[in-house]
């Protein structure tokens, strides 16, 4: 999202490094409802629009990392006691904070341990010797983490592997640029649309003070009754017992339209807890 926020900034000239790149993110964006109110100007649409959310999935460059993963089907994330309405769409998974969903590479690469037999410990077809099976994340781990992974059973690293091989499709200031604003955007939602009533935001509103995910706090007697009508829409969050959600919107597989259906599902579930909204102005 680096290309759709950078024409805001100022004093740019030429082409920037990454480190270059996120200190000028850190120094410019300090209010990200700001930041969504004047890309909105920009692109001379309604930020509460359902237009506005389509208009930044169509500028962002990291929309292709979806489909390296396996998002769940709605149908599939409910428990037996929730109602599905839209059982056959794909989930809206804010959830990636606790557990994200699975790399597509991870089934075929575990597959494929598990039918090399007992060669692969020295030969390996997919030259992958069980031996050495640190050697093949040692290099792309020490750009995210910088340790050394040592004597590890083979099929955590291989999944290990399928991570990593994502990871190196982007870098760390394409994806803070997209979750500065995925994040900004649900928090814009979330004050605009359902005005604070019901709930409270405990995550700090400084977008450098938090990662990729907002914290609501609910009356006790609340929680259960949000996750489950939340469910229902086909949305995961985390649930944190007794009174609080995470929802974690990340910028490697979720959209700005979802995050705009999520806050729909959100506004309709307190709706029918009794709560009234008024778009703020």
């Amino acid at each position: 999202m680096w290309d759709i926020i950078s024409p805001l900034f100022k004093g740019i000239h030429g082409e920037l490094t990454d480190e270059l790149k996120y200190l000028k993110i850190k120094h410019e964006i300090k209010d990200s409802r700001e930041l969504i109110e004047r890309l909105a100007a920009k692109a001379k649409l309604d930020p509460l629009s359902v237009e506005f959310s389509q208009h930044l999935d169509k500028h962002d460059k990291l929309s292709h990392l979806r489909d390296e993963f396996n998002i769940p089907k709605s149908r599939d994330v409910i428990p037996k006691d929730v109602v599905s309405l839209n059982p056959n769409e794909s989930s809206i998974y804010f959830c990636g904070n606790s557990l994200g969903p699975m790399p597509k590479r991870v089934k075929e690469l575990v597959n494929q341990e598990l039918d090399v037999g007992v060669n692969g410990h020295f030969t390996h077809p997919y030259n992958r010797p069980w031996l050495s099976i640190e050697d093949t994340v040692v290099e792309k781990t020490a750009e995210v983490v910088g340790f050394q992974v040592s004597n590890p059973s083979v099929l955590n690293t291989v999944s290990l592997l399928a991570s990593l091989e994502v990871f190196s499709k982007t870098s760390m200031v394409q994806l803070r640029s997209k979750s500065i604003l995925l994040t900004g955007y649900l928090e814009y939602l979330l004050v605009k649309q359902l005005n604070g009533l019901g709930y409270k935001i405990i995550t700090p509103h400084d977008p450098h003070q938090r990662g990729c995910q907002i914290s609501l706090v609910f009356d006790e007697d609340k929680l259960d009754k949000v996750v489950k009508g939340l469910l229902s829409h086909g949305a995961v969050v985390d649930e944190r017992s007794p009174d609080c959600i995470r929802i974690a919107p990340n910028p490697m597989y979720n959209s700005f339209s979802e995050v705009f259906r999520f806050v729909k599902a959100l506004k309709t579930t307190m709706g029918d807890l009794g709560f009234k909204f008024e778009a703020k102005k």
